[in-house]
């Protein structure tokens, strides 16, 4: 028997019962003056009576009671059915919370069916490589497509500001950037596809973007009482599909795409870039180039070029430029006075350096490392 039949039946019951009490007070008068019951008689059917009333009474709160449970759950229905549906019209798939097991293997899943670039936006991206389930999706993509990151500027006042939030709890705001920085510095020295831009605003969301869907999460300057940690990841995060025109109207994924590509084009100038300088040079004949970094460099498929020059230079394949070191490239037959001494000499074909402008080196996937200006020792930020 289904509830609505149940219902039906206990409601009838109900008034069977609130028709028998006044029948039977009728009838209990009738007896105990006409056909003179005993005072024992009339006791037991007034407890009947008022049993009857007892059990009407309860069964007309029951059926009160469970109309409003049903009237609640159609209303709780019909208010997850309106969020689902405004879910739903605004591409809204998931939400996740930090500790959701789904939502690292969801965000594996979106990364390894992402075509195209795969655009990462935060303040040091700790994740990016403390977890090797991401850490190994986001290097499979790499070997395959650029990976643009965008990053807060560890030396600019809103990285103070955030270090300042978080120093109370450990977290080390600015040595977190840092590592992740020279992490992905060092995917770029073994020819991975990262391109690396550095902001000073104050950051706002943290954004993986695939062509398929965005993951967002609003960024706070807010620190409850009784949080400890780091105070990024206590809100949910939102993956939100890339709609069709067909599904709505309006695409907010289109919105959070814009948003990176709006600070992706002004933050030209905040590139991250290789640790190399020049060291000394003369326009038309040879420029000393230093490795500042801490990495040897296998040169295999990399490139310098300059912008007065005619042809680039491309290094062995076999060439190992080691950490600390200084390598010269020199035009013309002889070797200038002035390179001889370091360790490592590289002739290059009559007019490579033109008149010295501009120097740009491009590691083995063509992503700029380092623009040089002849001139002086003073480093331009990397192209990407």
């Amino acid at each position: 028997m289904n509830r609505r039949a149940i219902k039906k039946a206990l409601h009838r019951l109900e008034i069977v019962l609130y028709l028998m009490v006044p029948a039977g007070a009728g009838v209990l008068v009738l007896l105990t003056t006409v056909f003179n019951i005993s005072p024992n008689a009339t006791l037991q059917l007034l407890i009947v009576l008022v049993a009857g009333l007892a059990v009407s009474e309860s069964l007309g709160r029951f059926g009160t009671l469970n109309d409003i449970a049903e009237n609640t759950k159609e209303l709780t229905e019909r208010s997850n059915l309106e969020l689902l549906r405004g879910a739903n019209d605004s591409g809204v798939v998931g939400i996740f919370l930090r500790q959701d097991p789904t939502r690292v293997p969801d965000l594996v899943r979106a990364i390894e069916r992402c075509r195209g670039p795969l655009d990462l936006c935060g303040i040091a991206l700790p994740g990016l490589i403390e977890d090797k389930r991401i850490r190994d999706a986001v290097i499979a993509h790499s070997q395959r497509d650029d990976v643009r990151v965008l990053l807060l500027k560890p030396d600019c006042e809103e990285a103070a500001r955030r270090a300042e939030i978080e120093m109370s709890m450990g977290r080390r705001t600015i040595l977190d950037i840092e590592t992740t920085l020279d992490w992905l510095m060092r995917q770029q020295i073994v020819n991975k596809r990262f391109r690396v831009h550095r902001y000073n605003l104050p950051p706002m969301l943290s954004l993986m973007i695939t062509d398929r869907c965005v993951y967002v999460e609003p960024y706070h300057f807010g620190k409850p009482d009784g949080v400890e940690g780091c105070i990024g990841g206590h809100v949910p995060m939102m993956k939100i599909k890339n709609l069709t025109e067909s599904e709505s109207p309006g695409n907010p994924y289109e919105f959070f795409k814009a948003h990176f590509d709006y600070l992706w084009g002004i933050t030209q100038g905040l590139r991250a870039h290789l640790p190399i300088e020049i060291v000394s040079s003369r326009p038309s004949a040879f420029v000393v180039l230093g490795n500042r970094s801490p990495y040897d460099i296998r040169m295999e498929g990399w490139k310098l070029s300059a912008q007065g020059g005619s042809t680039a230079y491309e290094f062995k394949p076999d060439l190992v430029w080691r950490k600390k070191t200084e390598i010269a490239i020199y035009c013309g037959s002889e070797k200038p006075e002035e390179t001889n001494g370091l360790e490592t000499t590289l002739p290059a074909d009559e007019g490579f350096l033109g008149n010295n402008s501009i120097l740009t080196l491009m590691n083995g996937v063509g992503t700029v490392m380092v623009e040089l200006a002849p001139q002086g020792t003073r480093q331009l930020a990397a192209s990407a």
